[in-house]
């Protein structure tokens, strides 16, 4: 079997490259079975049924049934999952599509970007017509594809206490012949396994392509510096596929793994595959201001960025970056009213007295939720050794807690000098991290310790390219899924010219 292309990941990465051409020159090769989505929520709804957490009850929508895509927990900090069914974990996410921030394509400690932002501009906006982006077309980076409903409320929702800010920008789905739209999405905040299929995954943007799916690739051979053939093990048998121009775009786990399981040719940088593992870690602040906020006014699930808060602290650490958001659904927290309220009024009043004081006084009560980056100087590194994916971090995640909580308190700092009361704060950072956003294990950086070179090609190799969040130098207090589809969308285009 040989094909002019051989992409291995059918994520948002590898079908965005295989989107630039035919199917018969391109087959894209996926270790997990093909999503039966319908057949996933059922899974969710079942699991939640009977009282399983939301995010097990995501694990198990997204669970493969096949016995070498099993998925252990990755370390005693870290408790990301990533789904090793079709599309990966393209399919569990939220639909947040930011660009990264200017600081972040400037910062030059320990991995620097090698392209500007200026550099990345056109591959951002064909980034966001491929995702079907929606948001603030206004004050929006970008251009969104469609305005969502409800936009404009948000600007100034929270004046005086922040200036004009605006919802974030969401991958919607619009279907691949235009049938379905954003206005299915219903606000329910559980985006990872929509019930609705709203938002934008592999299979419901991309035309049809040419995946051979149960198909996990075991090792890359080699012909020097030229890579010739993959072998693949499809649990009935093993068999080889040739190619002119291979694409490992697995996940910023796997990708390395399948690389450190190859004969590499000598030149290529083994000591820095796997290393400067990057993920977020999260916290909230519960908070209330004197107004009133009308919560569920959006055409679609979007929150607020929160720009003087998104931004990079200081720290012991170097400086790191946060992405910080306000909440657009409401709080559901009844010991949160009851820290923000004098109970003894309450229950001095009547019923329809008492209900409107939770009601009218309290919507004001909104939540920050916010992404701390695990900068590449406090990144684990992925085990090469281990059967099963495996994260080292036990050395550098205790001192990100410390940074962490340095920039904690100067985020509190900050809300309660505009005005705003902390009712609670969330410091789930302390108890582990997990976005499982997987950055920077194959990096294409302007350093020496860069694995992949300016077009994505891995450094000592004439034809193997690599895709997807393992190329991100640095992915600063955002998502980095917008940026790996633009640079698949650039990585596309350089091997139509080449």
């Amino acid at each position: 079997m040989h094909y002019p292309v051989v992409i291995i990941g059918s994520g948002f990465a590898g079908r965005t490259i295989a989107s630039y051409f035919a199917p018969e020159d391109c087959l894209i090769l996926e270790r997990g079975e093909k999503l039966d989505y319908g057949a996933a929520i059922e899974r969710a709804r079942r699991a939640l049924s009977e009282g399983k957490s939301l995010a097990e009850a995501e694990a198990l929508a997204y669970q493969s049934r096949l016995p070498w895509n099993q998925t252990p927990r990755l370390s005693g900090y870290n408790y990301s999952r990533y789904a090793l069914v079709g599309g990966g974990s393209s399919n569990w996410w939220g639909g947040k599509c930011s660009r990264l921030s200017s600081y972040v394509f400037e910062a030059r400690d320990t991995l620097p970007w090698l392209l500007s932002r200026q550099e990345m501009e056109p591959y951002y906006a064909l980034a966001e017509r491929t995702l079907n982006v929606s948001g603030d077309p206004v004050m929006a980076e970008g251009e969104p594809v469609s305005a969502m409903p409800g936009a404009a409320y948000w600007r100034n929702a929270l004046s005086p206490h922040f200036g004009r800010n605006h919802i974030y920008n969401v991958a919607v789905n619009h279907g691949k012949a235009g049938q379905h739209g954003q206005g299915t999405c219903t606000g329910r905040s559980a985006c990872a396994i929509c019930y609705n299929d709203a938002k934008a995954r592999p299979d419901n943007i991309f035309a049809e392509q040419n995946i051979l799916y149960e198909s996990m690739v075991t090792e890359i051979i080699f012909d020097g510096e030229r890579a010739r053939s993959v072998q693949v093990y499809n649990g009935r048998e093993v068999f080889e596929v040739t190619f002119d121009t291979l694409i490992v775009a697995a996940n910023g786990l796997e990708s390395p793994r399948l690389l450190a399981r190859s004969s590499l040719p000598s030149a290529v940088k083994r000591e820095w595959i796997g290393k400067h593992l990057q993920d977020h870690a999260h916290f909230a602040l519960t908070c209330k201001i004197p107004g009133q906020l009308a919560f569920r006014n959006l055409g679609g699930l979007a929150h607020l960025q929160i720009k003087e808060l998104s931004r990079p602290w200081s720290s012991r650490e170097g400086e790191i970056e946060t992405g910080v958001l306000a909440l657009t659904h409401p709080v559901f927290e009844p010991q949160v009213y009851a820290s923000g309220v004098n109970l003894g009024r309450l229950e001095r009043l009547d019923d329809g007295a008492a209900r409107r004081l939770l009601t009218e006084d309290f919507r004001g009560v909104f939540r920050l939720y916010g992404e701390l980056e695990i900068t590449p100087a406090l990144g684990g590194e992925v085990n090469l050794e281990t059967e099963c994916a495996h994260v080292i971090d036990e050395r550098t995640y205790p001192r990100a807690i410390r940074a962490f909580d340095e920039v904690l308190d100067q985020i509190k700092a900050e809300v309660r000098s505009r005005g705003i009361q902390i009712l609670k704060e969330d410091t789930w950072y302390r108890g582990g991290y997990g976005g499982h956003h997987f950055c920077g294990t194959l990096n294409m950086s302007d350093s020496e310790r860069s694995v992949v070179d300016g077009n994505a090609k891995l450094i000592g190799t004439e034809n193997v390219y690599c895709a997807g969040a393992s190329i991100v130098p640095r992915s600063g207090g955002v998502a980095p899924t917008l940026t790996l589809v633009a640079l698949a969308h650039r990585l596309g285009q350089h091997l139509c010219r080449n």
